[in-house]
């Protein structure tokens, strides 16, 4: 056996010249090479095959192949190589063999197992200035991933155990809303009033609410209708929230999200007119004045009508914001926004025969001289987070707002009557409320096991509000008219005075 294979080693080159012309050289790994060659001296040679564990005999349809033991030609010298020649035995990669005929199997994806999730959207995304006001985030057009509002820390919307719908501002804009109560329309579960055509006031699974709205997690409860030209997203969180929110309706909550100075070169600037005298802008401008300061500066102004009689509308909204990075962990952001109102109150149309009166849409009831509301208000905010280490971050928030509402109206106070006639009634109500609310975070991440995480809050809210309230009666026709007046349903719009006058103190006999 030596001795063979030590001949083999020496005529290695002079067997694969022997094979002949016409005999087109096989495959390379597959097939053997060429068959035996004699040497000159008569002694035959053992085979050499390379990555291959058969070899066909002389008569391969009589024979079953037969394994072959694989030869090394290291000392040899390198033959001329022919075309398609492989690479010696011990040059080429180890691989398992293949079978010539088996088909590849199709590619497969995999799939690496994600990180588990910290629950605090901060731990990716906080860099720079990041908004420290918290809300919905990781918005892709109609879409939000997770949230802050209904647990105090940043949880994806699918382990949140409660009901949540997010109306994106681009989800707004596409549907055309300028009001809260114009966006809210479209959100399962809540049905939008008319709020006596001076505030929003919406019904949440059955529940009817005019206090439960927050901005920016804070309690926002003076009447008014509220616009969204500084709104980046609505959430509307159903059911039962006082664990969060404290005093407030069962059937959930209102938070409008505004926009935050994060350092974002934005640039908007739309302008609207249409029907009935609509005319409407709005700019939406923010940059990064530096590495540690950004602002953002959102306004908007409306003059408009509607399809009522005696309807008219205007209001201005300004909204400066001011981002400061103090430091690598340490973020302030401050904002200011004036608002301001004015419109015609419009109480709609009264009832016959137990359903809405039909007649002329526009129809308005009432003396649209006396039928006006006006609201005005002032809000300032400073946020300052601060982030210890990866896993202990502290949040305060406080507020305050200065708001001075006041309306009179007249309405239809009862339905159509039998003959025809309408009653009319009305009121005046003025109201200064000043809202002061601190809120302190303080959230604990802990890793108990692989894969396990818990977030720990707590926190507290320290509020305070001073509200004076004002109700007067009417007198139609003289200062000592009587407190309704009767108007035909073909003609219900009338210009008879209205005197107003405060409503006596319990117990004030003069």
């Amino acid at each position: 056996m030596v001795l063979l294979a030590l001949a083999g080693s020496l005529h290695a080159a002079r067997a694969q010249d022997a094979v002949p012309a016409d005999q087109t050289p096989p495959p390379p790994a597959v097939q053997p090479k060429a068959p035996d060659a004699a040497a000159a001296d008569g002694t035959k040679l053992p085979d050499v095959t390379v990555e291959t564990p058969q070899k066909p005999e002389a008569n391969p349809a009589a024979a079953k192949p037969q394994p072959k033991a694989v030869v090394e030609i290291e000392d040899a010298p390198a033959p001329a190589k022919p075309k398609r020649a492989k690479k010696r035995v011990s040059e080429a990669p180890e691989r398992k063999p293949k079978p010539a005929a088996s088909t590849p199997p199709p590619p497969q994806e995999t799939y690496e197992p994600a990180e588990p999730s910290t629950g605090d959207a901060s731990a990716v995304t906080d860099s720079g200035l990041s908004d420290p006001l918290g809300g919905p985030s990781g918005i892709d057009g109609y879409i939000a991933k997770q949230t802050t509002t209904a647990t105090k820390t940043g949880t994806p919307l699918k382990n949140v155990p409660q009901s949540i719908s997010v109306v994106t501002k681009k989800q707004a804009a596409d549907q055309g809303s300028k009001s809260l109560g114009q966006a809210l329309t479209y959100v399962p579960g809540v049905n939008v009033a008319l709020g006596e055509g001076h505030h929003d006031a919406v019904t949440i699974r059955g529940q009817q609410t005019t206090a439960d709205f927050y901005v920016n997690g804070v309690r926002d409860d003076v009447e008014y209708y509220r616009d969204l030209y500084n709104v980046e997203a609505i959430e509307v969180l159903k059911g039962p929230s006082a664990m969060v929110f404290g005093r407030g309706g069962g059937g959930g909550v209102v938070n409008r999200s505004t926009k935050s100075a994060d350092g974002t070169s934005v640039r908007e600037a739309t302008v609207t007119g249409g029907m009935y005298d609509t005319k409407r802008a709005t700019i939406d401008v923010g940059q990064a004045i530096s590495s540690a300061t950004a602002f953002r500066i959102n306004a908007m102004y409306e003059d408009s009508g509607s399809f009522r009689d005696f309807f008219e509308l205007e209001r201005f909204g300004i909204n400066p914001v001011m981002g400061f990075k103090l430091s690598d962990d340490t973020k302030l952001l401050v904002s200011y926004e004036y608002y301001n109102d004015e419109r015609t109150v419009d109480r709609g149309v009264p009832s016959r025969k137990g359903r809405p009166s039909e007649g002329r849409k526009e129809t308005f009831f009432g003396n649209p001289d006396v039928n006006a509301a006006a609201f005005e208000g002032h809000s300032a905010s400073v946020t300052l987070e601060h982030r210890f280490d990866s896993n202990l971050k502290v949040r305060n928030h406080s507020s305050f707002t200065d708001a001075d509402k006041v309306y009179a109206n007249t309405f239809a106070d009862g339905s159509v009557s039998s003959a025809g006639d309408v009653k009319i009634g009305g009121y005046r109500d003025e109201t200064q409320r000043q809202s002061f609310i601190n809120q302190t975070d303080v959230t604990y991440k802990i890793q108990v096991a692989p894969f396990i995480r818990h977030t720990i809050l707590a926190g507290a809210e320290f509020g305070r509000q001073e509200t004076e309230n004002n109700r007067d009666n009417p007198n139609f026709g003289t200062p000592a008219g009587g407190s309704s007046i009767t108007v035909p349903f073909a003609n219900p719009a009338f210009f008879t005075p209205v005197f107003l006058h405060a409503k006596p103190a319990p117990g004030d006999n003069t």
